[in-house]
C-alpha cells in the first residue's frame, strides 16, 4: 500500500499474518516426526506468524530506507522431530526461526 504525504514524500507499509491450522495426527505422522504431543513441547500445533515491513522513499524515488521484521511476535514452534539418531540416544528437533530484523 502506498501513500503520499503532504510534502510529496512516498511511504509504504505492509504486514502479513499467516495462520496454519493444527496438523491431524495419526500413526504415520507421529512416525515421521510431524505430529507429537509430549509435556515438553508439541509438534503439529496451530501456528500464527506475523511479518511486517515499513519503508520510506522520497518523492523522486531516488532515496529510500526500509525495515523488515520476520516473526514479529517471536513465536517459536517445533517443526519436526527426527528419530534417526535415537539409537545413539540423541533424537533431535527442528524449530522455527526466531524474530529477525532484516
Amino acid at each position: 500500500m502506498g501513500m503520499r504525504g503532504e510534502e510529496g514524500i512516498a511511504q509504504q507499509r505492509r504486514h502479513v499474518v499467516v495462520y496454519t491450522g493444527a496438523t491431524r495426527c495419526n500413526d504415520d505422522s507421529v512416525a515421521q516426526g510431524t505430529c507429537l504431543d509430549v509435556p515438553a513441547f508439541k509438534v503439529g500445533e496451530a501456528r500464527q506468524r506475523v511479518d511486517a515491513s515499513l519503508g520510506w522513499e522520497n518523492a523522486s524515488k531516488r532515496f529510500g530506507v526500509g525495515l523488515i521484521v520476520n516473526n514479529l511476535l517471536d513465536r517459536r514452534y517445533v517443526n519436526s522431530v527426527s528419530y534417526q539418531t535415537a539409537s545413539i540416544g540423541a533424537p533431535y528437533a527442528t524449530i522455527s526461526a526466531p524474530r529477525c530484523w532484516c
